[in-house]
């Protein structure tokens, strides 16, 4: 849409015979569907401008009289032309000749806003810890009037937000926070909020105090230390009763970009604490402080207690500040746990780490050994290894006791069911050997006609086992045809089977005659219910289990050229377990 075209020729002030000089035609600066701001060039300062406008009707209305050279109309008709006219006046009371802006429309009234299109950061005001920034942004080609800016910092939980207006276009100012990253979005937005366009977003790195003073350290404070190293050893000050040590710390001097100038080091100076980690109580009596000059990057604590941990700070400092303090958490491998001649030592593990919050490090293990004559600066210098190993050898011991026990358990247990057993057969051995089934005589099985003879059955290889039978292969002699066999499945007891085994049997196969016969189940053939040879004829299933026939037909049906859904269209609907239901059985798989 164009928000400009040329307007039919109003009446002019004409024959007006003193003009303190002309103003130059007002232009668009934005416009909203109800609102419109535009701006002008004055000739020279201090007149007044008298505002008129047209909806390019032939009649003006006037707006106002300013000394400003911007205006704002309001309450306007959405996506309507308007044109402006401005006089100028002196002081004096001469009259300049108007100027005519060009025909502006208004936005129709539901028209979601343009993403701004590019966005400038450049600071302009240094001030203690901050640095004021200007953000300047182009617009897009809605010329939209109001705009919300926020900057987000990555560290820090507050951030700004700047709502601007027309009076201040395409323009606003920021503190920002030193050596910070800033996520600036800026998004369009109407004047009652209830339309915004997509935000517009750049990450804005601020510089640090020193980038900004050409790495003056009169007005900043110096660089952190950097490459800090703590390391402790044995010290000769060490007496009979307590472990001392020289605790030396060393850390790298700053390096500065080639193209600015050096620090001077003189004008630096590092200072140092030694804090033993105890009751808080007592920290005054272990802390001790040092302070060296600048052109030195190292220092030694002389004959320290460090107890089980540790730590050391050091800060930068000169005229324009301190830096910020960096923590190094240490501990020490081996510390007097008493102070009799003999004394036993605690090793502690810890992780060494970098922590400059003041968290209290986490403790991992300890274990002690016996040194009673082992010098105390040898302990101290145990490897790792040997460490481990006192450690891990009482856990080993612990597993090999935890797996004796559980094997003699399991002996303890299989001698018990074989003394079991082996009193059932003398329970067999006094009965009168009816039945092989645990010397019970089982409640007989009625014979039906699922009833079938051993003779017409030829056994052959074993399909399976469960917990108390065994599956095999066999031949059965059709009923009606003697020369006809059929392939069928036959469960049996297995020998000296117990008598809950038994009754298991005879109900499993009261449960499959009850069931009968559905082509969809594994169904009963015949049965044989003598004491002492009772069998269970079903259905020969040739395909193997039900797991790997199912898994095979998926690949089938993934692999075939035609879609799956015709494939399982096809399948049979009958369901089997509907024969369950009128057999008054439960499914409970």
């Amino acid at each position: 849409m164009s928000y400009f075209s040329p307007c039919i020729p109003l009446k002019d002030a004409s024959g007006w015979s003193k003009r303190p000089g002309n103003v130059t035609s007002p232009y668009l600066l934005c416009h909203e569907p109800n609102l419109l701001s535009v701006r002008w060039d004055p000739p020279f300062p201090g007149l007044v401008y008298v505002l008129e406008y047209s909806d390019t009707s032939d009649s003006w209305q006037p707006i106002q009289t300013t000394r400003f050279t911007t205006v704002t109309l309001v309450d306007l008709t959405p996506e309507t032309r308007y044109q402006i006219r401005i006089t100028g006046m002196a002081s004096d009371g001469q009259i300049g000749e108007p100027a005519l802006s060009e025909c502006v429309s208004t936005l129709p009234a539901n028209v979601v806003p343009d993403t701004v299109e590019d966005i400038y950061v450049q600071h302009i005001k240094v001030k203690e810890n901050k640095v004021t920034v200007n953000i300047t942004w182009v617009p897009a080609l809605d010329q939209a009037c109001f705009y919300e800016v926020a900057a987000f910092p990555d560290n820090i939980p507050d951030y700004n937000i700047e709502e601007v207006e027309p009076q201040r276009l395409f323009t606003v100012l920021m503190d920002m926070q030193f050596n910070n990253e800033y996520n600036v979005t800026i998004r369009s937005q109407r004047r009652d909020k209830t339309l915004s366009s997509q935000p517009a977003w750049i990450l804005y790195n601020v510089p640090t105090c020193l980038e900004l003073h050409n790495y003056n350290i009169s007005v900043c404070a110096p660089p952190e230390p950097v490459n800090i190293t703590v390391r402790e050893t044995w010290s000769p000050m060490s007496e009979p009763n307590v472990i001392l040590y020289d605790v030396s710390v060393t850390w790298a001097l700053p390096i500065l970009p080639t193209d600015q100038q050096q620090i001077n080091l003189e004008e630096i100076k590092y200072i140092l604490t030694f804090q033993r980690k105890i009751p808080v109580a007592e920290e005054e009596k272990h802390i001790k402080t040092l302070t060296v000059p600048g052109n030195m990057s190292s220092a030694v604590f002389y004959g320290v207690d460090v107890g089980m941990v540790y730590m050391v700070s050091i800060v930068a400092q000169s005229r324009g500040g301190e830096s910020e303090a960096i923590n190094k958490f240490r501990q020490i491998e081996a510390f007097n746990n008493t102070q009799e001649e003999g004394a036993k030592l605690s090793f502690t593990f810890l992780h060494e780490e970098f922590n400059p919050s003041g968290t209290v490090l986490l403790l991992i293990s300890s274990s002690y050994l016996d040194l009673a004559s082992t010098p105390i600066n040898k302990v101290s210098k145990w490897s790792t290894v040997k460490i481990v190993m006192i450690i891990m050898i009482p856990m080993l011991v612990l597993g090999g006791l935890t797996v004796l026990i559980v094997l003699a358990y399991n002996r303890f247990e299989k001698a018990r069911r074989n003394k079991k057993r082996s009193n059932y057969f003398k329970d067999l051995d006094s009965s009168d050997g009816r039945s092989k089934e645990r010397g019970v005589t089982p409640s007989p099985l009625v014979k039906d006609e699922w009833e079938t003879c051993l003779s017409q059955l030829i056994m052959g290889d074993v399909l399976g086992e469960g917990a108390f039978g065994v599956v095999c292969k066999g031949l059965l002699q059709d009923k009606s045809r003697e020369d006809r066999w059929h392939e069928v499945a036959v469960k049996m007891l297995k020998d000296h089977p117990l008598e809950e085994d038994v009754q298991s049997f005879q109900e499993e196969i009261k449960m499959m005659k009850s069931v009968g016969r559905h082509p969809n189940i594994v169904s009963i053939i015949g049965c044989c219910t003598q004491v002492g040879k009772m069998r269970l004829i079903v259905e020969y299933c040739s395909l193997g289990d039900l797991k790997k026939y199912l898994r095979n037909v998926w690949d089938n049906i993934v692999s075939a050229p035609y879609p799956a859904e015709v494939c399982l269209a096809n399948a049979s609907t009958n369901d089997p377990l509907q024969q369950v239901k009128y057999a008054e059985l439960v499914h409970s798989d």
